[in-house]
């Protein structure tokens, strides 16, 4: 009984240590937005500048996005800004 226990949590150490967390990245359709994105946010954008690390701390921590005036038609991926207070997007 006890050997079946040991063997278990063996097996369980061995999962999670194996185990290695991935990003989650948001995708940006809109080259505006996109462009906004590299702009002030340029750390958290992937390799090739179309989407967003999820994890960021600079997006995560962020309370306010000003695009307003920039022709940007789809703020998708905003959602990933959690403390989000202030959404500037008039004249788009």
């Amino acid at each position: 009984m006890k050997k079946a226990i040991f063997l278990r949590f063996v097996v369980l150490c061995f999962l999670f240590l194996g185990y290695e967390a991935k990003a989650v990245k948001y995708f940006i359709p809109d080259l505006k937005f996109r462009a906004y994105l590299q702009a002030n946010f340029a750390g958290c954008m992937n390799a090739t500048g179309d989407s967003l690390e999820g994890s960021c701390p600079a997006v995560l921590n962020a309370t306010t996005v000003d695009v307003r005036a920039q022709n940007i038609s789809n703020l998708n991926g905003i959602q990933v800004f959690q403390n989000l207070k202030n959404l500037y997007c008039q004249a788009n």
